[in-house]
């Protein structure tokens, strides 16, 4: 049986990354070990939210984006044994081109 995953409305699926991401513009960026990270990895995204003309305002994010999210946030999920986290839209605060 096959499982299938869709998000819903301005929500990310995420899957948190080390904490210390190095590229060739940016050197260094370090959050304290003892919190979680705040670097994730977007695996999928909702359509986005419905303005009041019945248009969608889709996220800025797609798959395979380094993003930055706020310190707590989401919800935990575990999708084939790994642990995940759905984010609201506000939760996004970067991407970071590496």
């Amino acid at each position: 049986m096959s499982t299938t995953f869709r998000v819903w409305g301005p929500r990310a699926l995420v899957k948190r990354v080390d904490n210390q991401i190095k590229s060739s513009v940016i050197e260094v960026i370090t959050f304290g070990e003892a919190e979680p990270s705040q670097f994730a990895l977007v695996l999928a995204v909702g359509p986005g939210s419905k303005r009041e003309d019945g248009s969608l305002f889709p996220l800025e994010v797609q798959p395979g984006d380094t993003v930055i999210l706020k310190k707590l946030c989401g919800s935990s999920v575990f999708l084939n044994g790994e642990a995940c986290h759905l984010v609201m839209r506000d939760d996004l605060l970067a991407v970071i081109d590496l």
